[in-house]
């Protein structure tokens, strides 16, 4: 099994920007892609996003879909809000028409 360590791969434990998550779902889609089983592990992940997230597994469910579920696994994500927010973005991710909606509400408030 592969373990990859998000504190590794961005090099910070603020899994805060865009372009971190976009640099652990290229990691990940790598292996996923070769049907290798993966495990993720969020063990000194100080600060983490919904931009992270999305960026990252949103991504990789948008693209795999829930194959996923058979060789993405997620350690040391103990936090509930945090979980709050990976849920939401496979969420988003496996409901594009979902996504749609929130985007243009909120495109709304700025019009």
């Amino acid at each position: 099994m592969n373990i990859l360590k998000i504190t590794e791969i961005i090099g910070t434990p603020n899994a805060i920007l865009h372009k971190f998550g976009l640099q652990l779902f290229e990691n990940l889609d790598k292996l996923i892609s070769e049907k290798k089983v993966v495990t993720v592990s969020f063990l000194g992940v100080e600060n983490l996003t919904s931009g992270f997230l999305n960026a990252s597994f949103g991504n990789l469910y948008k693209k795999h879909g829930t194959a996923l579920e058979k060789l993405l696994f997620l350690s040391e994500l103990n936090d509930e809000e945090w979980r709050k927010k990976f849920e939401e973005a496979k969420l988003l991710a496996l409901n594009p028409e979902k996504a749609q909606l929130i985007d243009a509400a909120i495109a709304d408030l700025f019009e």
